[in-house]
């Protein structure tokens, strides 16, 4: 991968996984830690 793609990823894709990641962290927390017990 070079240095373009990765400063190309990162508007749109990181910010994609981050924001599915802050989803999925509040509904484990919804579920009462389900993954984490």
């Amino acid at each position: 991968m070079t240095m373009h793609e990765i400063k190309y990823l990162s508007n749109a894709d990181i910010f994609a996984l981050l924001l599915s990641f802050f989803f999925v962290t509040t509904v484990q927390l919804r579920s009462g830690y389900s993954a984490f017990s």
